[in-house]
């Protein structure tokens, strides 16, 4: 990384903290303490001093840009940034705070950010200092989009939990099957409920290369193994990549993606020969965000896709989906973030089924999702998803209801606790119910986990 001032940053950061500590009334004892770390040369025990104070003090400016210069001094620069962004919403002309911002920015990788805040800073007239130190930056994002460094990141990630239905299954099996297709089997193979303890290990890793200023490409790769402690058949191993390119215009981010999925699952299928749940998906996805302001983005994305069965062609299709999105962030102790998406579309078949029909389908949907944090270290989130399917033609899954119909809906509940520098602690819970028309479709499943996990930056 190139280098840039330490000495004069010291400076303009200790004078911009005298100036800080005159805004507002006498400052209570943690304040203070936080304060005397700082000036004196430790920002590690300043910040362990001043994080547990966010939930009472967020919005305070004296507070909010002491937090910041503990976290960016403390090797914290996303934390900083949240509480400069505080300080400066509630006062644009705060001067420190905009320099100080700035070297996060700068500190994060976000070039493009930082070189906003410096231009601000060397357009408002600044003394000389606080000039020369923007000026140098400013060179050194320009020497650093020239290096193209290209950056590396990934994770590994263990976990444990239990599943109560495993096969995603009605429990009534053989009155659904008699409404279904007017005989009442008894269920087999893939057809009986199961419940069993799982195990699961994650990994993962992505490339960044920037072309250009404006331009990056990308690649990445996620592999999963779900192995369930009595019931082995049903353990199951995913891969996800995907390769592409990142556009930045402005306030616009657009991105285009090949993304492919394998995933394996021998199942219990009672035909010979034996017939796997394996499935594979081959596709392309263009996606376009814009920032409106600090706390609203857009998007919207489409994508197209090819999945297969190896085992049972008759499940083929291609896939079209758009939708669009809104994310919004609020002011406040907890950093409360709220995002929405809806979505269309529609799955066409390759291949009949043996009655002439075939598996094409309708969807719409929408998810709501949220999170808020619980000091420096606690994250909680949730999210909640509907999605409305109709098959596109008659007897589809059953030959007594022409037309199906479901609605499958999703909440999933939980915690990130980052106890330790890229480490961080996840228990979840995920709840899914899908109602259909079709008897044999409607199932309820439950799963409970926790996961342990490694990053690596």
């Amino acid at each position: 990384m190139s280098s840039y001032p330490k000495a004069p940053i010291r400076v303009v950061a200790t004078l911009c903290m005298v100036l800080a500590a005159g805004f507002g009334v006498a400052a209570e004892t943690g304040l203070e303490q936080g304060r005397a770390l700082l000036q004196g040369g430790k920002p590690d025990e300043a910040y362990a001093v001043l994080a547990p104070l966010e939930f009472e003090r967020a919005g305070d400016l004296e507070y909010d840009y002491l937090l910041g210069v503990a976290a960016l001094d403390s090797g914290r620069p996303d934390k900083a940034t949240l509480a400069f962004e505080r300080v400066l919403a509630a006062n644009p002309n705060h001067s420190g705070a905009r320099m100080d911002i700035a070297r996060a920015y700068f500190a994060l990788g976000n070039d493009a950010e930082a070189k906003v805040e410096f231009e601000t800073i060397l357009g408002q007239n600044p003394p000389p200092l606080a000039k020369n130190v923007a000026l140098k930056y400013l060179a050194a994002i320009e020497e650093r989009a020239k290096s193209n460094k290209t950056r590396l990141t990934g994770y590994l990630a263990a976990g444990i939990g239990h599943d109560d239905n495993v096969t995603s299954v009605t429990t009534n099996f053989t009155p659904a099957a008699l409404a279904t297709y007017g005989v009442p089997y008894l269920p087999t193979g893939n057809a009986v409920t199961h419940s069993s303890l799982f195990s699961s290990l994650e990994a993962g890793f992505e490339i960044n290369a920037p072309a250009s200023e404006t331009l990056a490409w990308f690649a990445g790769l996620d592999a999963k193994r779900r192995s369930y402690v009595t019931r082995h058949s049903y353990d199951t191993d995913t891969v996800d990549g995907r390769v592409g390119l990142n556009l930045a215009r402005g306030n616009n981010l657009y991105r285009l993606s090949v993304i492919g999925q394998s995933y394996a699952q021998e199942g219990e299928a009672p035909t010979t020969p034996k017939q796997t749940s394996d499935r594979n998906m081959l596709g392309v996805s263009a996606e376009w965000r814009r920032t409106l302001d600090a706390s609203n983005q857009l998007g919207a994305f489409l994508q197209y896709n090819e999945q297969s069965y190896p085992d049972t062609p008759t499940g083929d299709v291609e896939e079209n989906l758009l939708g669009a999105s809104w994310l919004h962030a609020y002011a406040g102790a907890y950093k409360p973030v709220i995002f929405l998406s809806v979505f269309e579309g529609q799955d066409r078949a390759k291949t009949r089924l043996g009655n002439g029909s075939d598996v094409s389908k309708s969807f719409t949907g929408a998810r709501l999702g949220g999170q808020f944090s619980l000091g420096a270290t606690t994250d909680i989130y949730a999210s909640l998803g509907y999605q409305w399917r109709d098959d596109d033609r008659a007897y589809a899954r059953s030959n007594l209801i022409a037309h199906g119909q479901d609605v499958l809906a999703d909440l999933t509940l939980g915690v990130n606790w980052r106890f330790g520098k890229d480490w961080s602690l996840q228990p979840q819970l995920a709840y899914m119910r899908n109602q259909s028309n079709i008897p044999t479709a409607e199932f309820e499943r439950t799963q409970v986990s926790l996961l342990l996990r490694r990053d690596f930056r």
